[in-house]
């Protein structure tokens, strides 16, 4: 009896070294039906988005658009994802009517697989997709990415939560995934759908979607990259960022060449309750030398803390008060640095070092749900807010 408590105890611990081991690994590997391709656990891309309607999707998009199976639970068929594009846009089409499941959150990537956000075990950190959507039950979204950073073979990976509705109740919850040709390489059910782009001989469309997309609102990507995210513009344009308080926010002219704060989170142990906790922050605008009683006032950021097993997510949403005014550009950061960190290790403001960098927006509010949290977590939300009326 003896001998197999001490071979039951020997298994345990070898599949925890194993576990232990995998944790390090950088990068997973896995083949799908051509080709192998290697996931990058650290990717993260500065893409574009936001919803569109039917109409708008019908008079831009090329050809037909291709469907796949969307299934809940693994198993359960809920709707469909319609996937097709313009000249200058992918649309990505959640669709469950007919059914009685809703939408609750989705979640997308689309893109190189290699830069898609994998754990090191092979499962898809679904918080850390560049493309979030709904705030309240629907049976349909769609989200458009724009094409100027993605090159052929498009990978795309869709998750929703779907709830189930009977008599007005809520009877059932489950995540749900876009089935395509290949899984995913870890444990967790899924697959990655795989795109080719239709041609489009529609001048027309090009003009339209310049329009849309407004180029001089864009990120300028050279100075992103030498660490200069505190852009102005003659449009009346300003930058804002959500501030803590004297003892919890550090003014980042301290170590850049600009104002903004990164703020702290102390460790709480009500974290870890059931709804978690939620904090608000002020977001302030144009306070120069992070003075914020020369700052404008602009809405505020909301972040809810909760896990359990030791693991923290954070909900973010950026709200503007201001009705004027629409958001441009986001960048969030949490992490267990002061700042982010480049690929050497050293302080970055760097757009593409941060958890999230999306750009070309025009949006009131926005949320990213599922960000990885940290026991002491320093976090960073970074807006580009403009006139409403040049975005017309």
């Amino acid at each position: 009896m003896k001998k197999k408590i001490s071979i039951v105890i020997s298994l345990a611990f070898l599949l925890f070294i194993l576990n232990s081991c995998e944790q390090e690994d950088q990068i997973s590997s896995y083949k799908s039906n051509e080709h192998t391709i290697v996931v990058d656990k650290n990717a993260s891309l500065p893409l574009q988005t936001r919803s569109v309607t039917n109409n708008e999707i019908q008079e831009e998009s090329c050809g037909n658009p291709m469907e796949f199976i969307l299934y809940a639970g693994q198993h359960i068929e809920v709707g469909k994802i319609s996937i097709t594009n313009s000249n200058t846009k992918l649309f990505v089409t959640y669709d469950l009517s007919g059914s009685n499941w809703w939408l609750s959150e989705t979640h997308l990537f689309a893109g190189d697989i290699n830069e898609a956000p994998f754990t090191n075990s092979g499962n898809p950190q679904i918080g850390k997709f560049p493309y979030h959507g709904t705030d309240e039950l629907t049976q349909q979204y769609t989200h458009w990415v724009s094409l100027d950073h993605i090159d052929e073979p498009i990978s795309i990976i869709a998750h929703a939560v779907v709830v189930k509705k009977e008599n007005g109740q809520t009877t059932a919850t489950e995540t749900a995934f876009g089935e395509g040709a290949t899984e995913f390489p870890g444990n967790r059910w899924g697959w990655i759908i795989d795109y080719n782009l239709q041609d489009c001989h529609d001048s027309n469309n090009t003009e339209q979607e310049s329009e849309i997309t407004n180029p001089e609102l864009n990120f300028n990507e050279n100075q992103a990259n030498n660490g200069d995210l505190d852009q102005t513009d003659n449009n009346g344009c300003m930058d804002a960022y959500a501030y803590s308080s004297a003892e919890n926010s550090v003014c980042l002219s301290k170590d850049f060449e600009h104002w903004g704060w990164t703020n702290e989170v102390i460790p709480n142990d009500k974290h870890y309750i059931p709804g978690g906790v939620t904090y608000t922050y002020p977001l302030y605008a144009s306070a120069y030398e992070c003075a914020t009683d020369n700052s404008i006032l602009i809405g505020e950021v909301n972040i809810t803390v909760s896990g359990g097993d030791s693991i923290l997510y954070a909900s973010v949403s950026v709200i503007l008060s201001k009705e004027e005014l629409s958001i441009t550009e986001l960048y969030i950061y949490a992490g267990e640095t002061m700042y982010p960190l480049d690929d050497a290790g050293n302080p970055t403001m760097a757009y593409d070092s941060f958890d999230l960098s999306l750009n070309s927006m025009n949006e009131k509010t926005y949320t990213i749900n599922w960000l990885d949290w940290f026991e002491e977590t320093n976090f960073i939300v970074r807006a580009k807010v403009c006139p409403e009326e040049i975005l017309q």
